[in-house]
């Protein structure tokens, strides 16, 4: 672990400063970063889109900024638990790692959406072969990243976003959600790390903010942005396996499911429960509530 900061900081310079302290010790993920074309440094280099067949030269090293920033969300996190003899040294590394390369198909899956119509003929495909090659074709043998890397890359960004909720959650016997009792402190604290951190769109002089969910939503203009969320969602069936509903008003579809929910819904259920989870194992006898105190832990040292 690193030593305590004891001065207040402002949020920029904690990331400046995080990024330097773990530069060598995660230097696969920054190279993954670079051959994904999400390096924060590496912006404005052409890359070839393989969905238009043509040379672009769009930035995407926001989201590479953005990497970073749940990088050290889930260290913070992750600090605290290894303090709690929760997590063993290579879960906290595992965990500082995926959090960086999380979003590392995100230049792919933004290309690919263009060529679509509409969200709903859009599916991400992590999975994919062909992204894969592409990623790892630039590596030398010396240099090529670890079979638990490797392994992590053909799901990457799985434990993070709306497209992952269905995995953190089943129903009890009495039918109530709750978290899958074998869901790992790995991708909890991912999970959590990625709903926190509030990064400023391109091009907007804003820092970045680490705070609750439903603050992250307000703060990027979610139902504006990301419609989708609101109106799709999931629920069970009469064996308890998560259904995907494309509109969770429609009394027809939903007919036979139960806990149908928005992906707006099992958002900020899921952070809750895995708040919650994280919590507890810190610190069971907080007075504040699980999504404050994990809040607290993440912003100390931060000029906010």
């Amino acid at each position: 672990m690193r030593e305590v900061e004891t001065e207040l900081i402002p949020v920029q310079e904690a990331l400046e400063r995080f990024r330097g302290e773990i530069q060598e010790t995660h230097s696969v993920s920054f190279q993954i970063m670079e051959i994904g074309g999400i390096h924060p440094d590496k912006g404005n280099e052409p890359f070839f889109d393989p969905y238009t067949q043509q040379e672009s030269t769009e930035d995407f090293s926001n989201i590479g900024k953005h990497c970073i920033a749940v990088g050290y969300c889930a260290d913070k996190i992750a600090e605290k638990l290894l303090e709690k003899k929760a997590l063993t040294p290579e879960d906290f590394h595992t965990i500082v790692a995926r959090a960086l390369v999380h979003d590392v198909m995100r230049r792919l899956v933004a290309c690919e959406r263009r060529t679509k119509q509409s969200f709903e003929e859009w599916e991400i495909h992590n999975e994919d072969d062909v992204a894969l090659h592409e990623l790892f074709e630039n590596f030398s043998e010396e240099d090529a990243p670890g079979k638990d890397m490797i392994n992590y890359l053909g799901v990457a960004g799985r434990e993070t976003g709306h497209m992952s909720l269905k995995e953190f959650v089943t129903l009890d016997p009495e039918g109530k959600p709750i978290l899958k009792p074998d869901k790992t402190l790995v991708d909890i604290i991912v999970h959590v790390a990625d709903d926190m951190t509030a990064s400023p769109k391109p091009g907007v002089s804003e820092e970045t903010k680490f705070v609750a969910i439903e603050e992250r939503m307000r703060l990027g203009n979610f139902p504006e942005r990301h419609p989708h969320l609101f109106r799709s969602g999931f629920g069970f069936d009469a064996d308890n396996h998560p259904v995907l509903v494309d509109d969770v008003h429609d009394q027809l579809v939903i007919q036979g499911l139960k806990q149908v929910k928005s992906y707006k819904e099992w958002q900020i259920l899921v952070f809750t429960f895995c708040t919650d989870r994280l919590s507890n194992i810190i610190d069971p006898h907080s007075s504040s509530s699980s999504r404050e105190h994990i809040k607290k832990i993440v912003n100390s040292g931060l000029l906010t």
